[in-house]
């Protein structure tokens, strides 16, 4: 598996994490405070894959 692979895998499974989270605040399991940071910390991790899937591309 190559770089572009597992980045491509990676950002599939962010995206899963984030329906989960959803999901979660969805159903009353965690309180929108935590939402709000888990939320945060997914959107920054899927930025920082979005970057180095665009920087192995060139």
């Amino acid at each position: 598996m190559d770089k572009r692979e597992t980045l491509q895998l990676a950002r599939e499974k962010i995206e899963v994490v984030r329906l989960f989270v959803r999901l979660m605040n969805d159903l009353k399991q965690i309180s929108l405070k935590k939402f709000v940071q888990v939320n945060q910390k997914v959107e920054s991790v899927s930025r920082q894959l979005t970057g180095w899937q665009k920087s192995v591309k060139s």
